[in-house]
């Protein structure tokens, strides 16, 4: 029985830790190995407020794959992410180019943004939709 549970523990332990690497698929919590340029990028357009919730400044939230798509001639990873155990009222978008030349982000947070949405970095209107209907 001992054996069981302790085989039942590592198969639970391993599913938990599983999605970050499933098929190659890169999660937001990954972006600053993946894509350091990036991830620098993003870390500066962060204002200040916001810096201190993990689940935005270290992208550690709840979230999906991160995308790459192709804007503005460029590469760009695409993706978003949510407080944990509260994504309804807290969520982030970010668009960030691969060779870390720009980053943007949009938010809607009850706590950040007072249910706002806010726009960091500077999007043009393409950019500004991408990163709207990643709230969608």
């Amino acid at each position: 029985m001992k054996s069981f549970k302790r085989f039942f523990f590592f198969v639970v332990a391993s599913l938990v830790a599983l999605p970050a690497t499933v098929a190659g698929e890169i999660y937001p919590v990954n972006v600053p190995t993946k894509y350091p340029k990036s991830y620098a990028a993003f870390k500066a357009i962060v204002p200040k407020a916001w810096r201190n919730a993990a689940w935005v400044y270290r992208l550690q939230g709840t979230a999906g794959p991160v995308r790459t798509i192709d804007y503005s001639g460029k590469k760009f990873v695409l993706g978003t992410v949510c407080k944990p155990h509260d994504c309804g009222g807290n969520q982030l978008t970010f668009l960030l180019a691969v060779d870390g030349s720009a980053a943007y982000a949009l938010a809607n947070s009850f706590d950040l943004t007072q249910t706002k949405d806010v726009v960091v970095g500077k999007p043009d209107a393409e950019g500004l939709k991408i990163l709207t209907k990643g709230l969608e």
